[in-house]
């Protein structure tokens, strides 16, 4: 049994996955399975694929969920057998050490649950973000009181875990086309991390996911994921009260911007429903409301 699985999902990136797969593969800790989920791809992912002559690389073919990264995911998951299981993109690029860093502290420290890390974020030769954090060194313990009020952000293509967390958190939501907030939320609320404030992944931006719009369905992800955690007693209702209600206007306020007035108008009446006294929201509702009737 390997100690690490990790799992890559891709549809039609033949023209990145190369590098993510050289990336993966170059890890100082080898001990390692991977596993590459296709959605259906029509371009030429599988030839790319096979070219890497490495007996820990499995692919699998597996059309038709129409994007569904949480069935993507679980699906990988399922076939996995390693110990920890470490997702990545298919368009990101590991650092050598990505793998050894997080695995290390983990092996040392069982309760840790899960570990993330710091990014950088490019598109093409630019530099789009240095950090997310602003950060050095590392930090182990908690961070669920942060992230359970929106003020910690954990780039999944960065996340280990290990795979007896599956047995509390179960697998991603697949009600929930992509389900990488909700399903880190759960392992936050159950487990300690380990947090890497060194940018050991690049996350590329290109063309194929280069986009300022906020898409719906993340939107009501993030809102349903605070749901039920509610609903499991794991915030009071001021908490959630609190922090929907700066949420729900955020993403109305973007919606605005991308002119989806219809949508914008429902998370201002959300908004509204949670923090009534928030008094900047009555005059976008309004101004909503009448750029969708005129």
């Amino acid at each position: 049994m390997p100690l690490v699985s990790v799992i890559t999902c891709t549809y039609n990136g033949a023209h990145l996955i190369g590098e993510t797969i050289k990336r993966v593969l170059s890890q100082t800790l080898t001990d390692f399975e991977y596993i590459i989920v296709d959605d259906g791809s029509t371009d030429d992912t599988a030839e790319v694929v096979a070219a890497f002559k490495d007996s820990r690389i499995s692919y699998f073919y597996l059309p038709n969920t129409n994007g569904h990264l949480s069935k993507l995911r679980n699906f990988g998951m399922r076939k996995s057998t390693g110990k920890y299981i470490a997702l990545v993109d298919s368009d990101d690029i590991w650092g050598s050490q990505k793998l050894a860093v997080q695995i290390e502290e983990m092996e040392k420290n069982p309760t840790v649950g899960f570990s993330f890390t710091d990014i950088v974020i490019f598109r093409g030769t630019e530099i789009l973000k240095e950090s997310l954090y602003q950060k050095s060194g590392t930090f182990t313990g908690s961070i669920f009181d942060g992230f359970a009020q929106n003020k910690f952000v954990i780039c999944a293509t960065t996340l280990v875990f290990q795979r007896q967390c599956l047995d509390i958190v179960g697998y991603e939501d697949e009600k929930l086309k992509s389900g990488d907030f909700d399903f880190t939320l759960a392992l936050a609320t159950h487990f300690q991390a380990f947090a890497v404030y060194s940018p050991l992944v690049r996350v590329r931006r290109h063309d194929q996911n280069f986009t300022r719009r906020l898409p719906i369905e993340k939107a009501h992800g993030v809102v349903t994921s605070y749901q039920k955690l509610f609903a499991r007693g794991r915030i009071s209702e001021k908490r959630l009260s609190a922090t929907l209600g700066k949420l729900c206007y955020s993403f109305a306020v973007e919606f605005v911007k991308q002119g989806d007035h219809q949508i914008a108008i429902e998370f201002l009446k959300k908004s509204i429903q949670y923090n009534f006294l928030n008094w900047k929201i009555y005059p976008r509702l309004i101004m909503a409301m009448l750029r969708l009737r005129y």
